[in-house]
């Protein structure tokens, strides 16, 4: 049975469990507990590690080109634009909302989730001890700190390709280890949910179908609404021969969830399909498939406004901000990473001070907002190609709006 499947299956168990037993089923919340200590484990060193090699990976980038300026301008754009898709949604249609029900989750410290002022914010960003801000678990300063070690090491060239292959191999060692705790998560996350069901109720399930709706619905919206916009008020072009002719690389990237995987049909679709110029394709959508990651970010922003109401956190207009920030971060730096969604939303909901004990009831429906997640960055990648290459005026626009399929 798929890891997916055995998680659906866990909730499952966990939901009927908890709601035959009831309250004595907290005897086993140490299970789920120590699943969630082993994550926090490897959060901090698996992060700082993906992220500097995600920027050591991508050298060019030290020496930007015209292609890669806009480029990036875009990807970083699209990003933005999605997590505030997500924002969009989770505070129209009140992600997690339980009414005048209890909390889900129990906050047993409230001094995390002080909401900080702007200016604050952004002076605290830059650590001024890493080792320190490493220890404590602070993920915006270990996620700064990454990112200038790995331009340092990308300067610095071959004196930096040693302390580049030790950090490398800590990230495969780190992987290895998230992948060996994914194994038990369906036992950690049937303890988790069968305490949750037997103290709260199986009134869980309502909030969370509702967290799966939204998240589809927000990412159609990025894919046919902020898309269409790029397509027809930048690359100045038709939307509608470019989403006939994406379909194959969508439904590979909605199956595989792996932009990774969907790569060489993504390719060929820009180049056969599309009319995009093989610099271009070659050049921006491995780009893409590193940096962006909109389905992402918007999920990141969604759960964790799901993950406060469920928890009773009413955030202030300063912690969305921090939410929408720290999504696109850690959207762009988890790129590509197995278990991204685990390790990506954990830096998102501990960095702005949320319990993290909601990601495993997220987890829940995590393969099935994977597949879409996964669709809309990869059409993400393909309309900013088509947009590069128009305004570099590489675009074949006559193969573009021809009927090849």
């Amino acid at each position: 049975m798929q890891m997916w499947l055995k998680i659906l299956f866990s909730v499952f168990l966990g939901a009927v469990a908890g709601y035959l037993i009831g309250p004595p089923i907290e005897v086993i919340k140490p299970i789920g507990d120590i699943f969630l200590n082993l994550i926090r484990m490897l959060v901090i060193p698996l992060v700082f590690s993906c992220i500097i090699t995600a920027i050591t990976a991508n050298k060019d980038l030290s020496n930007l080109t015209h292609l890669g300026l806009r480029s990036v301008s875009l990807y970083m754009l699209t990003t933005l634009m999605a997590a505030v898709v997500g924002l969009t949604f989770a505070l129209s249609f009140h992600v997690g909302d339980l009414g005048n029900s209890l909390p889900l989750i129990n906050v047993t410290n409230n001094d995390t989730i002080a909401p900080p002022s702007i200016i604050n914010m952004l002076v605290d960003i830059f650590p001024t001890n890493p080792i320190a801000s490493m220890a404590e678990g602070n993920m915006i300063q270990t996620i700064v700190f990454a990112i200038f070690i790995g331009v340092a090491i990308n300067l610095n060239g071959k004196k930096g390709e040693t302390f580049q292959r030790v950090i490398d191999s800590m990230g495969h060692i780190m992987l290895t280890l998230m992948q060996l705790i994914i194994k038990v998560a369906p036992l950690g996350i049937f303890a988790i949910i069968a305490v949750i069901a037997g103290t709260q109720g199986v009134n869980v399930l309502t909030p969370l179908i509702k967290l799966l709706l939204l998240v589809y619905v927000a990412c159609l919206t990025q894919i046919y609404g902020v898309y269409t916009l790029l397509l027809t008020l930048f690359a100045k072009v038709s939307p509608l021969p470019f989403f006939k002719k994406i379909i194959s690389a969508q439904l590979m990237a909605f199956s595989s969830s792996s932009s990774v995987a969907t790569l060489p049909m993504t390719l060929d679709v820009a180049k056969e399909q599309l009319g995009i110029s093989k610099e271009t394709a070659h050049f921006v959508l491995p780009l893409g498939m590193t940096i962006n990651m909109d389905g992402s970010s918007l999920n990141y922003v969604l759960s964790s406004i799901f993950i406060a109401n469920i928890a009773g956190i009413d955030l202030s207009t300063p912690q969305y901000l921090l939410i929408i920030f720290v999504s696109i971060i850690t959207s762009i730096g988890a790129a590509g990473v197995p278990a991204v969604a685990m390790s990506g939303l954990f830096v998102v909901v501990a960095t702005c001070g949320l319990p993290v004990e909601g990601i495993a009831i997220v987890l829940a429906i995590d393969r099935l907002m994977d597949m879409v997640r996964t669709a809309t960055s990869v059409t993400g990648d393909l309309a900013v190609a088509t947009t590069v290459d128009s305004l570099n005026k590489t675009l074949d626009k006559s193969y573009y709006y021809s009927k090849n399929t």
